[in-house]
């Protein structure tokens, strides 16, 4: 009655891409409930629904099954036409006082209270999870009237634990989940201050330039990194690094070799890009000591029975780094390697001479070269697939693996086009 219409399915598949991307303005369904500048805020707050709506079409859409698309779009048909027949109706004016006006004051407490305090500005998932969410000071009858969610990281982290079950899972946890730095707020008094972790990967090294290649494909050239006063960390396949560039610009890269204590990136130059790419092919000569982060993952590699590796352009790398690694644990893969034409292909020439050459397969004609049913077929279980490259790349291909019975669990992607930072 809430929402006529409403499917939970559709509210299930929005609400957990909110959990997995919280705090990415890009990626975050409900990060307007968070971000809105306060004199939109009210308006914001009371019409979710369409905020969904605009999002799933938006961001979702292309890459969602065709059964759940038709739901979505019955299930909007149905909402619109129950209330547009209301308005028309000779019971208007009631269904505005009776229905209309409270759903809208419901719906400006609950995203208020369930929504909009809930997350801080300052940080998303990926880099300080425990900092995406609040703890609401209140009594123990506070947190079952708030429906568990007063400690809001347990529901993120725990989607499937009732909420009736917080505290338990909360003493369980036994003084780990109080050292985590969860910012805490009143209902109505924002957090004073937010202490973000210091990451891991926010050590920067010093590396220098031992080796580089041009490996074909529009100008892409190759740079292989060590240490210059220890050896640098080992790194898992799908892991990529910060370079700091002479002129103070901070670029993403990622690492396109065997795991080990050496790094390899592969830079394509863009002419029409933010300057990166073209200072790293003008100032990374053989020798040059450069500053890089420690490598982090956010393209890790599930455990699996066999892969399935898919690739658009420089989309390549960390597919490369994962193919070497399954290649040395003899772990049964496929790598498919797309580009706009032959010349276009990244490391053309070495993708011939790899040891597990046989496992590549090259499509050096864009779409018309490659059909994803053909390379992905029905799924099988223990099969994983991994995409790299543009939005749209990936787009059409987990679309195609979702309509031909990949569950959405073993679909993985990462786009190649990185934040950028310039800090000149």
């Amino acid at each position: 009655l809430f929402v006529p219409g409403l499917s939970t399915t559709i509210y299930r598949i929005l609400h957990m891409e909110h959990h997995r991307w919280v705090g990415d303005p890009d990626r975050d369904p409900d990060d307007l409930f968070v971000r809105a500048p306060k004199p939109v805020l009210p308006f914001v707050l009371v019409t979710p629904e369409w905020i969904w709506t605009h999002w799933y079409f938006t961001k979702l859409w292309r890459i969602r099954p065709r059964r759940e698309r038709a739901m979505f779009v019955l299930t909007l048909a149905t909402y619109i036409g129950v209330q547009v027949a209301f308005l028309l109706s000779p019971y208007a004016w009631e269904f505005i006082l009776v229905w209309l006006i409270p759903q809208k004051l419901a719906t400006l407490v609950l995203v208020y209270f369930f929504a909009h305090i809930q997350h801080p500005e300052e940080a998303n998932w990926e880099t300080a999870p425990f900092q995406t969410t609040v703890t609401i000071r209140t009594s123990r009858p506070g947190k079952l009237y708030w429906l568990g969610q007063t400690d809001h990281c347990l529901h993120h982290a725990m989607p499937h634990i009732p909420f009736h079950r917080y505290h338990h899972l909360w003493d369980l946890s036994d003084g780990v989940l109080t050292r985590q730095g969860i910012p805490e707020r009143g209902l109505f008094r924002a957090p004073e201050s937010i202490e973000l972790p210091r990451q891991a990967y926010a050590t920067v090294r010093t590396a220098r330039v031992v080796e580089r290649r041009e490996v074909g494909g529009a100008g892409i050239a190759t740079f292989v990194l060590e240490g210059v006063d220890e050896p640098l960390p080992r790194f898992t396949p799908g892991s990529h690094i910060d370079l700091h560039l002479p002129s103070g610009r901070v670029r993403q890269y990622s690492l396109c070799n065997a795991p080990g204590d050496r790094y390899q990136i592969a830079v394509k130059p863009e002419a029409t890009g933010r300057g990166g790419s073209l200072e790293a092919h003008e100032t990374l000569h053989v020798g040059r000591v450069v500053t890089i982060s420690t490598p982090r993952n956010n393209f890790e590699l599930d455990r699996a029975d066999r892969y399935v590796l898919m690739a658009a352009g420089i989309g390549i790398t960390p597919l490369l780094s994962m193919a070497q690694h399954l290649w040395a644990a003899k772990t049964p893969f496929r790598l498919h390697v797309c580009a706009r034409d032959a010349g276009a292909v990244p490391f053309r020439d070495e993708l011939a001479t790899l040891p597990f050459a046989e496992a590549i397969e090259v499509h050096p004609a864009g779409r018309s070269s490659l059909e994803p049913g053909s390379a992905l077929g029905p799924w099988e279980a223990g099969t994983e697939l991994y995409l790299c490259g543009p939005a749209g790349f990936m787009d059409w291909i987990s679309g195609r693996a979702l309509e031909l019975g990949w569950p959405l669990d073993t679909v993985h992607r990462e786009s190649f086009s990185a934040p950028v930072y310039d800090i000149t």
